[in-house]
């Protein structure tokens, strides 16, 4: 998802420029030709088997991760892994929060972390034997704007149950299949062996996900209200 061909990372609005993130020249917007969910915005790459997705999430509150980022990268992982009904995961490392570049020194400074991890997926609903292990980077941007407004007796009430905030989980991540994940050999770490072109293709994920998230700006607050 780098740069192919000469064409240089662009600039793209998402969620109707809300937010905008710096993205490879040569990825196709999903929904142009399938329809995509209303909290996601898809990329995917022109060349290559290579996914980008950001969603907008409501912030965790089960357990710590409604609190510590790290818990909360992982508890996104794994709600991603249910999604593609994954085989196996694994979960390689997962970073410390960091503030978001594009919020240092503004009055609403966001922190993220992120996750590098595997899951066993296989589509159109076949077997293990057919899945394919894909490589997965993904950070969390927690946007915390505070408690909710609210106007009446009742919604103080409800508010106070729900322990309602605004803002959300913004998660960014970077898709990138290694092959038949039965036919990958591994190392005496359990690391898969790739071949010269895969390891190429996460070379490339992982530079589009480091820019992507270091050039990330949210733009338009009304988002989360």
């Amino acid at each position: 998802m780098a740069s192919s061909n000469g064409r240089p990372s662009q600039t793209r609005d998402l969620f109707g420029g809300a937010l905008t993130t710096s993205l490879p020249g040569n990825v196709m917007d999903a929904s142009d030709f399938r329809q995509v969910p209303d909290t996601q915005e898809v990329f995917l790459s022109e060349d290559s088997d290579n996914s980008i997705i950001f969603e907008i999430l409501q912030v965790v509150s089960e357990g710590a991760a409604a609190a510590d980022l790290r818990e909360a990268a992982q508890f996104h992982f794994k709600s991603i892994a249910y999604d593609n009904t994954a085989f196996s995961t694994s979960i390689d490392t997962v970073s410390s929060p960091f503030p978001l570049p594009s919020s240092v020194g503004t009055p609403q400074q966001h922190l993220y972390a992120t996750l590098e991890g595997t899951q066993t997926v296989s589509k159109f609903n076949k077997g293990e034997d057919e899945a394919d292990l894909v490589k997965i980077f993904l950070a969390v941007i927690r946007v915390d704007l505070g408690p909710a407004s609210s106007t009446t007796t009742s919604e103080i009430q409800q508010q106070s149950q729900d322990n309602a905030r605004r803002g959300g989980d913004i998660t960014i991540c970077v898709n990138t299949p290694l092959g038949k994940a039965s036919s990958i050999d591994r190392d005496e770490l359990g690391q898969p062996k790739l071949s010269d072109s895969t390891r190429s293709l996460v070379i490339q994920a992982q530079e589009a996900f480091r820019n992507a998230v270091h050039d990330f700006k949210i733009v338009d607050y009304g988002l989360f209200a």
